[in-house]
């Protein structure tokens, strides 16, 4: 009797997981920036917060593509020798697919406001970059400093 109950409750755990994750339906926009630039036109804010957002929409959605396109630099070689499976490459082939769409979602949003977000997301993320890098290095030799002090003090004691 055990036994029975236990094979009946194996079966529907088995049968409900595949249910479930058969019907799992993926998010074709994945972008939560995207997401953001959309609530923010329903709320009908300004046009240059609206592109600010928009641009930085472009900017997440130009790293995304690069991270995916740096995998699929690794993994395109392992695929033609066949080490990795079909179902990793077509994945990689679909988030790229995914990603067109979203850059022509954005293109065709940015042509609303007459100006290429892609340009300024690209300068933007120069920028972004290069104050980062100064502010942490300055940060950096702060730091060494301030500790070099209090060496150079607990020595001299």
């Amino acid at each position: 009797m055990i036994l029975v109950l236990a094979l009946i409750f194996s079966i529907t755990t088995i049968s409900l997981s595949y249910i479930r994750k058969s019907s799992k339906v993926e998010n074709c926009t994945s972008n939560e920036e995207l997401d953001k630039y959309f609530s923010l036109v329903a709320a009908k804010v300004s046009p240059q917060v609206c592109f600010k957002q928009l641009v930085f929409c472009a900017s997440d959605l130009i790293s995304k593509i690069n991270e995916i396109e740096k995998e699929k630099e690794i993994i395109e070689p392992l695929f033609r020798d066949r080490i990795v499976s079909d179902a990793m490459y077509d994945k990689l082939n679909d988030k790229l697919k995914n990603l067109s769409i979203d850059k022509l979602l954005i293109e065709s949003e940015s042509k609303l406001y007459d100006r290429n977000c892609f340009n300024e997301a690209k300068l933007i993320k120069i920028n972004v970059d290069k104050k980062y890098k100064i502010s942490d290095d300055v940060f950096f030799d702060k730091k060494r400093e301030a500790l070099e002090n209090e060496l150079y003090k607990r020595l001299i004691k």
